[in-house]
């Protein structure tokens, strides 16, 4: 039996219709066109049939989330096509663009006290060739936002004076906006693309039977599992992408969870609900 659940499928839409925020103005310099996921091995998915329509990160385990945007670069050659260039002539590349930032709004559909910033600016480095499309990496939700999210009183339970984590969740919606320049140093920017979070406490932990044990009338989760022999117990697991745990079907087990939760206080989520 394996132990990493895979929900990348529930994450993943067929490439037949863009969901509506998906939408793209062809209008537009650049067009954000889909959110890419990545594989097992931490490598984008290169099938444009196949993208993200939602994230989902977990708190316990994630210290950030970042996010792989596809960019289209839509310029016209308007010299090539007005003039009756071909590619063979020898002149300067304009419709090439370069990337200088990305531009990132953030509301909650849910009551949400953490004091996250609403607009953030994201440097980017990279160009777009004309004609062509390139995949960006972006810092969607940043290491200091998830210590405010974290600390914030939606995701603290107050239990005899002592705080500790709740199991709980808000719904953040990202609207994002592509800024750069073309070669010859004229400003363009890329349609705004919405990406809803999920944004999570313990939301991507699961807790097999096999890997549990009764202590005092109820289960715990041990950091190694032993045999009957007192020996760490071996566990099959299937390959995951460890950068990119506990987001979006890199869901974890309660051992695995010990190991690569932020912190003590955050570990606590690691054992199963009582």
């Amino acid at each position: 039996m394996t132990f990493i659940h895979r929900t990348i499928g529930a994450l993943l839409i067929a490439g037949i219709a863009l969901p509506l925020y998906a939408c793209q103005d062809r209008d537009v310099s650049m067009t954000i066109t889909r959110a890419k996921p990545r594989d097992a091995k931490c490598e984008i998915v290169t099938d444009d049939t196949l993208f993200l329509s939602h994230g989902v990160v977990d708190l316990v385990v994630a210290t950030q989330y970042r996010l792989d945007v596809e960019i289209d670069n839509n310029l016209i050659d308007v010299v090539k096509d007005g003039k009756g260039f071909s590619s063979q002539d020898s002149r300067v590349n304009t419709t090439d663009i370069v990337m200088t930032s990305a531009i990132i709004e953030y509301s909650s559909l849910d009551p949400l006290s953490a004091n996250i910033a609403q607009k953030v600016s994201v440097p980017l480095s990279g160009s777009i060739p004309f004609g062509g499309s390139v995949t960006v990496g972006l810092d969607l939700l940043s290491a200091s936002m998830f210590e405010q999210f974290r600390s914030a009183p939606e995701f603290l339970l107050i239990d005899q004076g002592e705080a500790r984590p709740k199991r709980t969740s808000v719904e953040l919606i990202t609207r994002i906006r592509v800024k750069g320049e073309t070669v010859d140093g004229r400003p363009v920017e890329s349609n705004e693309f919405l990406f809803p979070v999920t944004v999570c406490n313990g939301c991507n932990i699961f807790y097999p039977p096999e890997l549990l044990v009764e202590q005092v009338r109820r289960r715990s989760c041990p950091v190694t599992l032993l045999d009957p022999d007192g020996l760490p117990s071996e566990v099959e697991r299937e390959e995951f992408c460890a950068a990119r745990i506990g987001a979006d079907g890199n869901s974890v087990d309660c051992q695995l969870c010990q190991q690569y939760a932020v912190d003590p206080f955050a570990r606590q989520l690691c054992q199963p609900p009582e």
